[in-house]
Order: structure tokens, then C-alpha cells, then sequence
């Protein structure tokens, strides 16, 4: 079943792909979705059209509230969402739409309405407009215009209607009405699911009937004076303005959103109205798409809702707008201007998962908005310039030509002036194909604030019908317009959807003031390309900061003195500006006194403060100002809309109150007198007048006297208004679009009618405006601007509760509090900068967004640098190292001898030692149940692998003298395919290890060895295998005999020779690889972070869930409130212990004083429970001492991030039953999980002797079992970021922890081999943490015996914060524990060996004279210098590699000319290749540079082939020829991110078949991705800090590195 303009879902295995965040749009009941993700797997596009095909999928549900989410049934819903590909899960679907225009009550109607021949426009029905009206264009304060497009036979929604009848729902005015009209339509056949957050952005403003009449009541009001007056004014005035409210502060702009969604919406749902004038919902769908892709909601409505009153008639007419014949012609000859109309819209927006899972229809895709601000000229006429950077904006959200769009749903006016630039702009950015151009507004009027959604509406319905409407009332276009390209077509044209390619439509929307929208939609159809995303992605990882503020207050006290009033410690700024608003200097002003006169205060005030901030700290946003945007906080009507409304209604007043029987006639004259007053001061309404009144234009003033052209607006969020247009400011930056914004809350409006309106006290109102500079932290850095705060907001509350900042701010001293109304919330953020509290939290008393304010002085940590004190931040290498003889009488001993026992976990390696066993006199034992029992080997059954051990050692004379442990992955793909469990006999095998250690000769003549088979990817160890190779690492310092473990790709035969190689060795190292026949060590080198990330932006946006293991206590306790502190994240704390009752005062018992504490408890239960054992009494007071570290956490972390936000699960990690209950609960909350941090541990040290089989499953199980535990509750969806809490003991052991140490380094292996897929993991190495965790009160014992460095909980939450930076490290696996230069005692040295000072070259062998600019050099490799020449193989041997040739003639070249640098290289020839072996008689290389010319030195490299006893084969070989050019280096080229490739398993040279084999130090490239278009990697070199690249005159390493991305994939052309 389809309907018309769906698309069905059989098409969906022939889509190429989708890319990120595309945003499909449906409309209630239309069937058939329209698209899938890009570059699926085969199985995803086959699951996918098998879902979206299916009935369940397909159907509409109707209006249901469905309990688990999930349409028909929960398990049907699962299926369907973990069937749909995670690409589609980014993007957004609208599934539900409302219309109201005239003539028209649903989009059904609408489209009647578009193929009609007649306009709908009419004279008012219900208010009266004589008193208003002139015929006379320029009577004063008159509208010469009574038509306009009114509502006539209007069919409210049906529950609407029954609500109105029962007055169970009461409508306030005519806004309202029609926005909850139109949000029940939107909502028909919208599946909701318990628990939903819900969002409403509406483009609106306080312009009703309603509320002008209700100023004109308040006004009259506030001039009567005495009480009795006011109440004969009431009266009169109440029946004369029958739309006036009852409580007028129910239909500002903020109050009648939340009063249209009453029983609609949930309360605690996010709404916000916006106001860019004509452009408004545009902006309110593109705020409700970046709510929903931010995952802050989960069902948004998005459109606008705009009703006119006698007012804007006649302003607009000033404005001289106004249509005079009744008639709108867009786009042609004989426009004569325009007509406004009663008009709202709603569409609902989902993420298309939902969309698909509710059984949602699908009727177009949303393909980029673009916005931006004319940021020049007259705030009256548009600019072409600002209307074209808003199509473009659009454009390039997906890159899409001009000539994909076909078909264009102008702003077309009908006003001559504003059509010319549209069409010339339109025109000029049309493809050579050219596209169509229509108008609505000829037939239903110009919309207002709702005009972009229903051009909106209209192209959906053209996507539906398959049809565009012909343009009614055009003929041609104006004489002069350059209109190239462009075509109006008169008659409808058919537009069907066609195979193969998707149709292209667009929106244009332009607003008083210059504020530009432009949206692009697509049809639902299949097509080749991919389809579009909605929106750009945002970048969750640069956080909003505060560079700069500014006030402008009466009385303008400097910053210094308004500092001081918000602490509370001086007095304030006077309350209001006066009647008359102070008019600055001409100069300063820029405009004509008149038309300053005319416009708002809070529009001059906003000049004021932003050129104030100008004047002290310069233009910041010089470099950016197309992407610099302003966004104004302001509530309510200005009080120019308020005085305007006065005086052009100052006839209708005058009459009223005179004839009215309950008046006197000192009340008219009362009121004549006030009006009298209001005349003076203020101008008769001009063409400034109706720009001047609205709020929007409080921005766009700014943006014209700075030339700013980014997404410019306002919002009006009530007393929450600054923070709404924070959140907004941070969406726009997030995504890019803006890189500067300048947030203004203002307010304008102390007038006793304000005050009237909004219901508060007399005189309790303040006028203020305050510019908040804010920007991206990155940006910040680049530019080097002061950072005064971190600035973060959120939606997750919007009951209105006042913040912790956020209380009533100080009056001017006469102890009264002062309502700043939209500006309260940008003073109550500096108050925050200023209080000196390391956070705050500010939220309005009207619900809206919270506010978090992390002033730069109190961030958690230290300042940017270094992160912790005396620690280096390392990382793992692996370098070539020869072994050693330990003596040089020392011999080779095999590897199985007389008195060996092997233990070994495959019946495969049992049968393939067996024979040698027996001719030795070794024996075996398996853990491999296929195991078959002989003389030499026995199977140990699980539970007694003792008996068996004791039953190996009574065949022989004694105990064992050697043990020898075989463990492989290799052959067994399916048992060790990660992420797997390890296998029951790899466990047991290691757990065979303690008894079978206790077996051995206590003298120290044997040895333990692990001969461990791996195919070493990526060269390294496969985790399962560390389970050995940690355990050994720990018995090393616990035993007298040799200990090592051996990992090699190597066969099981040529392992055995190299153990037996091994066994004779000097023990650096207790773990060797040997890979490809070399052998490999371990090598630390320091991988410190640069200094700008410490204190940078989180990987992790705001409100991201966390999930923490051991997160109660502890060292995770410390990271996970260091985060909390950060951005507020939702927190879920599994533990084993129960977060049972505390004395509170043993809850509130400082740490030092809980030995006391101890004593008290026992000397009580001893006295009251006399008899009882005093250990169980200090277990019980043990328990309690972890109850109350886990109750205290929980108090930090609910203080830091809200009580509602931080949940404790009692979850046993060992228990896989426990963790799925854990992860249901979360994800039934939630819906995913941002971070996991797998912080688990216990410690239960015990010598191998001592250690029980309980302990040690008890210690590895909780990190090693519950990690895969963990794994597997938590994959659907994957988090994100996994943070795995390891040791460093994981390296290097520690004697007493044969569990534990193992355990620790199985994460770390664990996260190298998760590190390329879906969820980014890495594992933290910790040293010791002195002042919690474990092995606190053991730390200083540890860090003397062991060297390693304590950190203190600052450093570890420091530490913590900087690896979860964005964007991340590359490397997983960092180590925190080595102090720079201190050696470990006790434990191999992981440093490298130090190398010769200088460069590769010494001395020349010769100067030449100095005119001829030459010198001679000889170069030899050296064994100490040069060791990455064993590292760098070709063929097996060593070979200079190209790089190197270029390293050494750049340092002779510079050796010529030091004062210059190393610019580049030409003509380079490499000849001969030069085979050098620094540990044989490596050849000697002659050197020669020379002086070619300014700047330009030729380098060349030769040899003589000599052999071993002298004799020269081939004199002077020519190995390289070069020549360098030194100068002055150029500035560095901008780098552009290119284009992903498909990913390669490893880089080329690395791989076992290759001829050339790179290790150590040349394994840079990572992540390496190949195609027709060239190869990537991404470079990342682990060198020693003092080695010889970093004293090389040309960076070698990334210069080899590019060079190897050519042999990754053919060139264009196939070079």
C-alpha cells in the first residue's frame, strides 16, 4: 500500500547510501518510508527494506500513547530497531503536520486553496478598524489598507472544538488558538511513547489583537491615578475591547506556547519562541532539528504561528508596504505591495529510527538550512548580498549544485523593491538549467511569522501530489529585473517522481531587519546519489566559552562598580532610563534624531553596549564576521509596540471612555493629557516606526553597525530569555555556523503598562542590556583570547525551579529586588563569572534552559599545561633488541629437558610435544578436555588440576625443575575471536600455573617460561594471551629463577628454539616478541599531550549518560565527579556493595578522624553487644566505612550534576545475569550510554604460594569477566567511549598480584584490539593514587620499593579530564606512573638506551675554501646512533632508508648555511640502495655538499662495495643525489580535512609477505585508508624525547611516512 509522493520501500536495496543526519520528512499517514544509510553492508540494506517493508513498519498507528515505546508490541519494536542501520538512527523525519491560512484549516484545504483563481483576503470580522483607518495614505497615525488576510469559516481541530465548547480549554487570543489548532493536527496520527521528551519552537511574537488591547486597557489604566478611576477605565475599555486578557502575561510570546501545548505536551517539555520576523520558522525547525541531532528531545514541533492587529495595519502602511488595490503580485510588472494574514504551521519532528520503528509516513527529506543577516544598509530594504550567503549556506550543507534545484518557493512579497532582490539574487545563483520560482502569498498573504512553514507545507504537498501549482496574479516580470534563468509558471506543472534521481525544491524566507532563511527540501524517492543530511554536525567537543561582556545600565557604572554590585558588595545601577530614553552624540548615534526617536530603546541600548565593548577591547570577531551572529534575550512586548499601539488608538480611547455612561469627564481628560504627553515624545508613526518596535531588530541593529552576517535572532524564553538564546548561541557555534556570538539580554521596559502586563509590583522592573562575547574553546586558543568561563546549557529541566545563580539580583540600595526580565539570566551568568564558586548553575523562575558557569579561574585542575606533577604521560613501543648472553660462557639449554612439566590448554599442542617429552623425560598436562591421556601426558579435570599436579611430580625423584607454559590462539579463530571470552582451557591454564609453581625445586637452577603462539596483528598481543604473559610479569619479582614469557608468530618447532635461545639470555625484559624471526622489547616512550588540551573541550557533549563500574568509590569516584564538574553528565554507578543507611555522623566524620571514629564503634558495640568477636565488629565497621564513601559520592555528584541525574545499581560485575538487569534499567532511562568506564578492581596481594584459587578468580573475574560481562549487556546501542581503569602493574608487574597484574594488562590489550571499532576505547595505566583507591594506604611503601609516582586525586581527575579531551588521543593505551629520569626499581628498564649527542654527521673530513661553499663529510652507521636501521629491513637486511639519505643532506646542506632552514628538496635520484648493518662492518658513505646558487645545495651520497677482507668491488657507487633549498620558512598552508577512504587492515609495510618491513620506530602510520583518489593515514610516532630525530634538521620519520602513502593505491591516471 502506498500513497502518492511516498516512496516504497522496495527501492531500498538499490540506494547507494546515505549521508550523516539526513533528515527525512513524512506526513501523518503516508505510508511508506522513503530511504536508508549510506554504504550499508549488503546484510544492513537486506534487514533494512525486510523491516521497512513490513507492516509493522508500514501502517499507521493513529494517536496512541504506546507504554514501552514501541507501536503493536514490544517485541515487534525491538526487532524493528536493531534491525535499522545506526545511520539511520542519526537522521530526522517529520511525521505529523497543521495548517491554518485563509481559507484553509489543514493542509488538505491548502492545496484547494493553491489551484484557485481568487485571493482570500477581506476586511477584519472581528475587530473594528474604523477609528484607524484614512483613505488618505498620509493622515497621520492611519492605515489607508483595511483588507488583509483574515480568518473567515475557520474549523477548529476537533478536540479543539470540544474544549471551546466545554470551556475545559481556554484560548486567551487568536495566536493561541490557532497554534494549538495546528499543534493537534501535527499530532493526529503521531505514535508518542511514555516517557518522551517533547520540544515546541514557535516563530512568534507578542503581536496579537489580544495583547494590543490589552496594552491600550493597561495604558489607560496606569494615566487614571486613583483606584476609582482605574476601575471606571476597566470598565469602559472592557466592553469596548472584548479580545483584551484577563491576565495579559499569559499571551506573551513565552506564556501562550506553553498555554497552546497545555494537555498536549508534557510540562517538563522544552519551548521556546523565536523571532527573526518573516523568517521565524524556518529558524524554529532548524533549532528543533539540532534539539533533536543533540539528543536533547525526542519528538519536537517546529513551525510558527502569527495573527496582526490594527497596529501593524497601520505601521506597515507608514512603512509603505501595503497593497492598496486588495491584490498581491509576486514577482511581476504591476506589484504594488503586500497583504499580512492570520496564518500558522506545525510540523513534528522525529529522529528516523522512531519514525520508521512508530510506523511513520515519510514525504520528503530536509537537504540544509542556511541563515544569515544582511549586516548592511537600511534595516527596512533587503540586501541582495545577505540573501544570497543564505541560499549558499544552504546549499553546501550538502554540497548541491544550482542546477539540482528545480523548483523554488519564493519570499515573493509583491513589493517592488524586495521582489527585484530576491529575483536578482535568485537569479544570479541559478544553474544554466535555471529552475522555477512561485509564491504563495498572491492567494493566502504574507504569513508573518509563520510564512517560511507554510512555503514548507507547500512544497511537501508538491512532493505529494507530484504536481507545482501555476503561479495565480503574474504576468511578466518588472522592466530592469535581471530574471535570467528563472521561469514563473502560470499553469500548474506536473511533477512526477522519476527513477534514478530525487526532485529538489527549496524555501526562501526574509524578515524585517535583513534576517535571511533558506531551506532546501528533497523528494522521498529513490535515487543514485545519497541522500542529504538536514543539518551540519555539530562538534560536541569544543565547549562554548565567555571572551568578553559588556553592560549598559542607567547611570552606565563601569565595570569595576557592576562587578561589585552583583557580588553584592557596592550599590546599583538606577532602575530605569526615564520616559525619554538619553540620546548619545550623533556620531555615535548614526541615524537621524527623528528615527531614533521612533525605533525602541532596547535597539539603541544594544548599540550602546556593543560599541562600549568595541571601544575597550576592539572588533574580536574582525577575522569572522560572516560567521559572527547576534542573539537577543528579550521578553515580552518593547515599549515602542506598547506606545505605538497608544497612539495611533489614541481617537478609539478618546471616544470609549468619553461615551461611556461609567466614566467621568475628568477621566478623559486624564487621559487626553497623558496622550498629549505620549505625542510629544514620541514621533507619529513613520517608516521607522514598525522595524522600531520589534524585537528581532534589537539584533539586527547590531549586525548593521558591524557588518555581521551570521544567523542573527531573538528569543523570548520569559524571565529565562538569555538563557534560551545561551542554548541557541551554543547550537549554532557547535555546528560551525556561527564562530562568534554575541548573546544580548536586554530589557527596555519598566513602564507602568510593562508592569501592568506582567502583573508585578509598582517600580520593581529594570532596564538594562548586557552583551555576553562568546565563541568555540578552540577558537579561544587559536586566537589567543582571555577565556573568562566555560558556558554550558541543557534543556533536561524546564520546571522553572530558580539555580543556584539565579536568585533575585540586588537592587539599587533601597533593599527592593529588581526584575530585569529577559536580562536577568545574562546578569545572573556574571554574577557566576564573578562569585568566585568553581560552578554554577543558573536557572530562571520561567522554565527554560540551565545554565552551567565554570568561571576560568576555578576550573577543576590546573591551569593549561602540564597536567600532573612529576608524572609523564607515556606509551607503549616495541623496538628491536638482540639478545644478549648472559655470560659469555653461557649455552644453550632446550627448551624441554629432564624435570621440565609443560602445562599446556590444546589437546593439538599435547599430541605435537608428546614424543619429545618422553625422549626428555618432561611431562605434560592439558586443559583440553579432547585431551587423550598417556605415559607422558594427563588431562587435569576442572577441580583437580592439584591431584594431578601432585600425581606429575610422584612419577619422577623430586619436584620439577623447570616449568614451561603453551598457550596459542593461532588455528583456534572461532574460540579466540575477539572480543570472546577467553576459553574455559586458557583460564584454567593459567590458573594450573599457581599450583604447578608450588611443584617446582626450590633452588634456583630452573626457570618458568610461557611460550605463547600468536600471529601478533598490528604486532600486538592478542589480550587472551596476557592472561600468561601479566602473570608472569609479577612471579619474575617473586622468584629466584629465570622467569620470561616468549610471544612469536612463530611455529610451535621454531617457538621451542626460541625459547631455547631465550633461556641463555641476559633478563632485560620478562616479556619478548619475536616477530618474522627478530626479536622485539618493550620500550616506554614519553607521549605527553600538547599543553592547549589540558582544560580543553570533552569528547563528550553535555548531558551525556555515564556509565561507571566501581564509579562509587575510589579512584572512578574521583574521575567521575572531576567529569560531573565539567558537563553535567546523567550518571549510572554500578557496585557490589549496597548503598545502604549512614549515621549521618559518621556520613559527615572527616577522613583523619575516622580512626577515632573506629574506636568509638567498637567501644559501643562491645558495651551494648558484650561477648561479640572484635573482627566481625571491625568488618562491620568496615562495611559501613564503604557505605558511607559511596553515600558521599552519590551527595557530590547529585550537588554537581542534579539529584534526579546520578542513579546507584547494585551489580555483582562477575554476575553476567546482574549486568543485563543494570544495562536494561539504563537504556530503558536513557536509550544509550556516551561514556562507559570500566573502573572495577580488587586487590588481594598474596605470594603464588599463599595465593587461594577463590582470591585469584575473585581479582581477575572483576575486571577480566566483567569486562566482557559489561561488553555484552551494553552493545545495543554501544557507548560511545569506553574507558577502561587499568594499572601499570600491567606492564610491569608486581610481586604478590599474579592476578591482578594480569588482569590490568588484559584491558590494556583489550583496548588496542577494540581501538577501529564502533566504540572508541583506550585504557588508562594508573600509578599509584595516593590519597584513595586500593592501594592508598600502602602508596608510599609501594612508590619507594616499585619508583613509581604518586598522584594525588587533583593530578588523577586532571589526568583523567585531559584523555578524554577531543579530540582523542590516538594511542589507547597511556601510562601514567614513570617520573622523567626514574629508573624503576626492582623492574626491567622500559626506557630507551641513551644515544650519542649531536646529529647523524661530525666533523668534515675537509673544509673547502671558503668561496666554493663545500664540504665533505663520512657517514658510518653506529650501533648506539643509528638503531632504527635494524628496524627498517629489506629483503631481511638493513637498509638506509631514503629518508635518512634526505636527513643527511639536509644536515650538510644546513652544516653550509645554519643561519637558514631546510625549506625543501628537488631533483632527488635515489641510485643505488645502501645495505647497512650498524652491529657488522657497515660501509663508509662519503658525503659531498656544495653551493649551487642562492639558497640551493647538492648533496650527494657514495660508497665503495668492499668485502670482508678489504677488496673493493665497485668503487664510488651513487647512492643519492639531491639538492636542498634553505630560506625562510613559509607560512603553513591551511589544512583541509580530505575525504575518508576506505579503511586498509594495516599499512603495506608491515604485513608479514611484504619484501620491506617496517618496525619500532617506523611504525607511524595508523588507521591507514587506500582508494582511486590516494591514501591516508594517520600519523602518530612513538621516539624516545633525546633521540636522533629530534636533533634531525628535517622531520625524517613523516617524511618517509608520506612517502610510503603512495604504495597504499593507485594515483589518478594510474601513476
Amino acid at each position: 500500500m502506498t500513497t502518492p509522493g511516498a516512496a516504497p520501500a522496495a527501492f531500498l536495496p538499490q540506494v547507494h547510501g546515505f549521508a550523516h543526519e539526513q533528515l527525512l520528512i513524512s506526513e501523518s499517514g503516508a505510508g511508506q518510508p522513503g530511504a536508508v544509510e549510506g554504504r550499508p553492508a549488503l546484510h544492513e540494506v537486506a534487514e533494512s527494506a525486510a523491516v521497512l517493508a513490513s507492516e509493522t513498519a508500514c501502517s499507521p498507528t493513529g494517536a496512541s500513547l504506546v507504554p514501552n515505546g514501541v507501536p503493536g508490541s514490544a517485541a515487534a519494536g525491538s526487532a524493528v530497531r536493531k534491525q535499522v542501520p545506526r545511520h539511520v538512527a542519526e537522521a530526522v523525519a517529520v511525521v505529523g503536520m497543521g495548517l491554518a491560512v485563509p481559507g484553509a484549516s489543514s493542509p488538505d484545504e491548502f492545496w484547494g486553496i493553491l489551484h484557485q483563481d481568487r485571493n482570500t483576503f477581506g476586511e477584519p470580522e472581528h475587530f473594528d478598524l474604523d477609528q484607524w483607518f484614512d483613505p488618505d495614505p498620509k493622515a497621520e497615525d492611519k492605515t489607508h489598507v483595511r483588507v488583509a488576510g483574515f480568518l473567515r469559516n475557520f474549523a477548529p481541530h476537533p478536540q479543539l472544538a470540544s474544549e471551546l465548547a466545554s470551556n475545559s480549554w481556554t484560548a486567551g487570543d487568536l495566536t493561541t488558538l490557532l497554534l494549538r489548532h495546528c499543534l493537534l493536527q501535527a499530532l493526529d496520527t503521531v505514535t508518542r511513547r511514555e516517557g518522551d521528551r517533547l520540544g515546541c519552537y514557535v516563530g512568534t511574537l507578542p503581536g496579537s489583537v489580544s495583547l494590543e488591547e490589552s496594552m491600550l486597557t493597561a495604558a489607560a489604566v496606569a494615566a487614571a491615578g486613583s483606584g476609582e478611576a482605574a476601575d471606571r477605565l476597566r470598565e469602559a475599555l472592557g466592553d469596548r475591547y472584548t479580545h483584551a486578557a484577563d491576565h495579559p502575561r499569559d499571551i506573551f510570546a513565552d506564556r501562550m506556547i506553553r498555554r497552546a501545548c497545555q494537555g498536549l505536551l508534557p510540562e517538563d517539555s522544552d519551548r521556546l519562541a523565536v523571532d527573526s520576523a518573516c523568517s521565524s520558522s524556518l529558524y524554529a525547525i532548524d533549532i528543533g532539528v539540532k534539539s533533536l541531532l543533540a539528543g536533547e528531545r525526542d519528538v519536537v514541533l517546529c513551525g510558527g504561528s502569527s495573527t496582526g492587529g490594527r497596529r501593524d495595519l497601520v505601521l506597515f502602511a507608514k512603512l509603505k508596504g501595503l497593497s492598496a488595490n486588495g491584490e498581491i503580485r509576486a514577482f511581476d510588472k504591476d506589484a504594488c505591495g503586500v497583504l499580512f494574514s492570520d496564518a500558522a504551521g506545525i510540523v513534528t519532528l522525529k529522529r528516523l529510527d522512531r519514525a520508521l520503528a512508530d510506523g511513520d509516513g515519510i514525504l520528503g527529506l530536509l537537504g540544509g538550512f542556511g541563515g544569515s543577516v544582511d549586516g548592511r544598509g537600511s534595516v527596512r530594504a533587503p540586501d541582495i548580498n545577505g540573501q544570497e550567503l543564505s541560499v549558499l549556506r544552504a546549499r553546501a550543507v550538502n554540497g548541491i549544485d544550482a542546477d539540482e534545484v528545480e523548483w523554488i518557493v519564493g519570499h515573493g512579497t509583491g513589493t517592488r523593491v524586495g521582489d527585484a532582490v530576491e529575483l536578482e539574487g535568485l537569479a544570479a545563483l541559478a544553474g544554466p538549467q535555471g529552475h522555477l520560482l512561485t509564491s504563495n502569498k498572491p492567494l493566502v498573504g504574507h504569513g508573518g511569522w509563520a510564512a517560511g512553514v507554510v512555503s514548507v507545507v507547500h512544497a511537501l504537498l508538491a512532493f505529494k501530489h507530484g504536481s507545482i501549482p501555476g503561479e495565480r496574479y503574474f504576468t511578466r516580470f518588472p522592466d530592469g529585473v535581471k530574471a535570467d534563468r528563472i521561469t514563473v509558471p502560470v499553469t500548474d506543472r506536473p511533477w512526477p517522481a522519476l527513477p534514478g534521481r530525487r526532485r529538489t525544491a527549496a524555501v526562501c524566507a526574509y524578515g524585517l531587519g535583513g534576517t535571511n532563511g533558506h531551506l532546501v527540501l528533497h523528494g522521498p524517492e529513490p535515487a543514485e546519489a545519497p541522500a542529504p543530511r538536514g543539518a551540519l554536525t555539530p562538534r560536541a567537543d569544543d565547549p562554548m566559552v565567555l571572551v568578553g561582556w559588556q553592560t549598559h545600565f542607567p547611570g552606565m557604572p563601569g565595570r569595576d562598580a557592576t562587578a561589585a554590585w552583583l557580588r553584592g558588595e557596592g550599590p546599583g545601577p538606577r532602575r530605569s532610563f526615564g520616559d525619554t530614553y538619553p540620546l548619545p552624540p550623533f556620531k555615535e548615534l548614526r541615524m537621524p534624531p527623528l528615527a531614533a526617536c521612533s525605533i525602541d530603546r532596547t535597539h539603541l541600548m544594544a548599540t550602546a553596549v556593543a560599541s562600549a565593548f568595541v571601544e575597550e577591547h576592539g572588533e574580536l570577531w574582525e577575522r569572522h564576521r560572516e560567521t559572527t551572529g547576534v542573539i537577543t534575550g528579550h521578553m515580552g512586548p518593547t515599549r515602542a509596540m506598547a506606545d505605538y499601539s497608544l497612539r495611533v488608538a489614541a481617537d478609539d480611547l478618546l471616544a470609549t471612555v468619553a461615551r461611556h455612561p461609567a466614566t467621568l469627564p475628568a477621566d478623559t481628560g486624564r487621559l487626553r493629557r497623558h496622550l498629549e504627553q505620549l505625542r510629544n515624545r514620541l514621533p507619529a508613526a513613520n517608516d521607522d516606526s514598525m522595524p522600531g518596535q520589534l524585537a528581532n531588530v534589537i539584533s539586527c541593529r547590531v549586525a548593521n553597525r558591524f557588518r555581521l552576517n551570521g544567523v542573527t535572532l531573538a528569543v523570548d524564553s520569559g524571565r529565562a530569555s538569555t538563557q534560551a538564546a545561551l542554548h541557541v548561541a551554543e547550537r549554532y557555534l557547535a555546528t560551525g555556523e556561527l564562530d562568534v556570538a554575541l548573546v544580548l539580554g536586554i530589557n527596555g521596559n519598566s513602564s507602568p503598562v510593562m508592569e501592568e502586563l506582567a502583573g508585578v509590583r509598582p517600580d520593581s522592573l529594570a532596564e538594562a542590556a548586557v552583551l555576553l562575547v562568546l565563541t568555540r574553546g578552540s577558537l579561544a586558543r587559536e586566537h589567543g583570547w582571555h577565556v573568562l568561563a566555560e558556558i554550558a546549557t541543557e534543556t533536561a529541566d524546564m520546571s522553572g525551579r530558580p539555580g543556584a545563580c539565579d536568585d533575585d539580583l540586588p537592587g539599587s540600595g533601597a533593599g527592593d529586588a529588581l526584575g530585569y526580565q529577559g536580562a536577568e539570566g545574562a546578569l545572573a551568568v556574571l554574577r557566576a563569572v564573578h562569585s568566585g564558586s568553581p560552578c554554577s548553575v543558573v536557572q530562571g523562575r520561567d522554565p527554560g534552559p540551565r545554565v552551567l558557569v565554570k568561571p576560568a579561574t576555578a576550573r577543576h585542575g590546573p591551569a593549561p599545561g602540564p597536567p600532573v606533577r612529576g608524572v609523564e604521560r607515556a606509551v607503549l613501543a616495541y623496538r628491536r633488541r638482540d639478545a644478549v648472553p648472559s655470560s659469555p660462557e653461557a649455552s644453550d639449554s632446550p627448551a624441554l629437558r629432564s624435570g621440565t612439566l609443560v602445562l599446556v590448554d590444546s589437546a593439538a599442542a599435547a599430541r605435537a610435544l608428546a614424543r619429545r617429552a618422553r625422549e626428555c623425560g618432561a611431562y605434560l598436562i592439558s586443559t583440553d578436555p579432547r585431551t587423550a591421556p598417556s605415559d607422558v601426558v594427563a588431562y587435569a579435570r576442572p577441580g583437580h588440576e592439584e591431584i594431578v599436579l601432585a600425581q606429575a611430580a610422584g612419577r619422577g625423584t623430586g619436584p620439577f625443575r623447570d616449568l614451561l607454559v603453551v598457550g596459542s590462539v593461532r588455528g583456534r579463530e572461532a574460540e579466540h575471536a575477539w572480543p570472546v571470552t577467553p576459553p574455559d582451557e586458557l583460564l584454567r591454564l593459567q590458573e594450573c600455573v599457581l599450583p604447578a609453581v608450588r611443584e617446582l625445586a626450590p633452588d634456583t637452577g630452573g626457570s618458568v617460561a610461557a611460550l605463547l603462539l600468536d600471529p601478533l596483528r598490528g604486532h600486538t598481543t592478542h589480550p587472551h594471551l596476557t592472561l600468561l604473559t601479566g602473570f608472569l610479569r609479577s612471579l619474575a619479582l617473586e622468584l629466584p629463577c629465570t622467569v620470561f614469557a616468549l610471544v612469536t608468530d612463530a611455529t610451535l618447532e621454531a617457538g621451542l628454539g626460541q625459547v631455547t635461545a631465550e633461556r641463555s639470555a641476559h633478563r632485560d625484559r620478562t616479556v619478548v616478541h619475536y616477530r618474522q624471526g627478530l626479536r622485539y622489547v618493550e620500550e616506554i616512550c614519553p607521549a605527553p599531550l600538547p599543553r592547549n588540551r589540558h582544560g580543553g573541550p570533552s569528547a563528550l557533549g553535555k548531558g551525556a549518560v555515564v556509565v561507571a563500574t566501581g564509579g562509587a568509590r575510589g579512584a572512578t569516584a574521583v574521575a567521575v565527579a572531576a567529569l560531573a564538574e565539567q558537563i553535567r553528565p546523567r550518571v549510572w554507578l554500578l557496585g557490589t556493595t549496597p548503598a545502604g543507611e549512614v549515621p549521618e555522623t559518621l556520613l559527615e566524620t572527616p577522613d583523619n578522624k575516622l580512626p577515632e571514629a573506629r574506636r568509638s564503634y567498637l567501644a559501643h558495640e562491645l558495651k551494648t553487644r558484650p561477648g561479640t568477636a572484635l573482627p566481625a565488629l571491625n568488618k562491620s565497621f568496615d562495611t559501613l566505612l564503604r557505605t558511607r564513601e559511596i553515600q558521599r559520592t552519590l551527595r557530590t555528584l547529585r550537588a554537581l550534576c542534579g539529584p534526579d541525574r546520578v542513579h546507584y545499581l547494585v551489580c555483582d560485575l562477575r554476575e553476567p545475569e546482574q549486568v543485563k538487569q543494570a544495562a536494561r534499567e539504563v537504556y530503558a532511562a536513557e536509550g544509550r550510554v556516551d561514556l562507559l568506564v570500566h573502573g572495577a578492581g580488587i586487590i588481594r596481594s598474596a605470594a603464588v604460594r599463599d595465593k587461594t584459587l577463590a582470591d585469584f578468580r575473585a581479582v581477575r573475574d572483576t575486571k577480566v569477566a566483567g569486562y566482557h560481562h559489561l561488553k555484552g549487556a551494553f552493545a545495543d546501542p554501544a557507548p560511545r567511549l569506553w574507558c577502561n581503569f587499568g594499572s601499570v602493574s600491567g606492564l610491569t608487574g608486581c610481586a604478590g598480584d599474579t592476578d591482578y597484574s594480569p588482569a590490568n594488562e588484559y584491558l590494556a590489550a583489550a583496548a588496542r584490539a577494540q581501538h577501529r571499532g564502533d566504540t572508541e576505547e583506550f585504557t588508562i595505566s594508573w600509578g599509584l593514587w595516593r590519597e584513595t583507591g586500593m592501594v592508598k594506604d600502602a602508596a608510599g611503601r609501594l612508590s619507594r620499593a616499585y619508583g613509581f609516582t604518586g598522584l594525588d586525586n587533583a593530578d588523577g581527575a586532571a589526568v583523567f579530564l585531559s584523555e578524554l579531551t577531543a579530540p582523542r588521543p590516538l594511542d589507547p593505551t597511556p601510562f601514567y606512573a614513570f617520573s622523567p629520569g626514574n629508573r624503576l626499581a626492582g623492574v626491567p628498564d622500559f626506557t630507551a638506551p641513551a644515544a650519542p649527542p649531536g646529529g647523524l654527521l661530525g666533523a668534515p673530513d675537509r673544509e673547502l675554501p671558503a668561496a666554493d661553499r663545500a664540504a665533505r663529510w663520512t657517514w658510518r652507521a653506529d650501533p648506539r646512533r643509528d638503531t632504527y636501521l635494524a628496524e627498517h629491513l629489506a629483503d631481511g637486511r638493513p637498509l638506509l632508508p631514503a629518508a635518512m639519505m634526505l636527513a643527511l643532506a639536509a644536515e650538510a646542506a644546513h652544516r653550509l648555511a645554519p643561519g637558514l632552514a631546510v625549506t625543501g628538496f628537488r631533483d632527488l635520484v635515489i641510485a643505488t640502495p645502501l645495505y647497512t648493518d650498524p652491529n657488522g662492518t657497515p660501509p663508509r658513505c662519503r658525503i659531498l655538499a656544495e653551493q649551487t646558487g642562492a639558497g640551493r645545495y647538492r648533496v650527494t651520497l657514495r660508497s665503495d662495495l668492499v668485502t670482508p677482507d678489504g677488496r673493493v668491488l665497485v668503487p664510488d657507487r651513487n647512492h643519492c643525489r639531491v639538492e636542498v633549498t634553505l630560506g625562510g620558512l613559509p607560512p603553513a598552508p591551511l589544512w583541509q580535512p580530505p575525504p575518508p577512504l576506505p579503511a586498509l587492515e594495516d599499512c603495506p609495510t608491515v604485513r608479514p609477505d611484504s619484501t620491506v618491513q617496517l618496525s619500532g620506530v617506523w611504525r607511524t602510520n595508523h588507521h591507514p585508508g587506500a582508494g582511486t583518489a590516494g591514501g591516508d593515514a594517520l600519523w602518530y610516532p612513538r621516539l624516545a624525547p633525546d633521540g636522533i630525530f629530534a636533533r634531525l634538521a628535517v622531520p625524517a620519520l613523516l617524511i618517509d611516512s608520506l612517502s610510503r602513502l603512495f604504495a597504499y593505491a593507485p594515483q589518478p591516471g594510474g601513476e
